[in-house]
């Protein structure tokens, strides 16, 4: 009971995600809606759906070269003549294929 009133699980539609994109937390007369479940992602304006953090415009990718930002993702991109190293996001010169000058 709530005020003398009993408290509605909003959370409970829709699988459990009541009015939210991602994750309802049900509370004594309302629910707050959040985003832990997608990666890469922030409540919106409307404290209901799910933005993405755009972490290329932000500067905070670890791309060395090119960033491209999608839903919950960052891709990084090398310049040709380049590949991503081990930590997919630092651009290194690429390897040879082995032949030798000239051929």
């Amino acid at each position: 009971m709530f005020g003398g009133r009993t408290d509605i699980n909003e959370c409970l539609l829709r699988n459990g995600h009541g009015p939210c994109q991602d994750t309802c937390t049900n509370l004594h007369g309302g629910y707050n809606c959040s985003c832990e479940g997608i990666s890469g992602t922030r409540l919106s304006a409307d404290n209901h759906t799910c933005e993405d953090v755009d972490e290329c415009a932000a500067g905070t990718s670890g791309c060395s070269h090119t960033c491209i930002s999608t839903m919950g993702r960052t891709f990084c991109l090398c310049p040709p003549g380049y590949e991503l190293g081990p930590d997919w996001k630092t651009c290194q010169g690429a390897s040879t294929t082995g032949l030798s000058p000239g051929r």
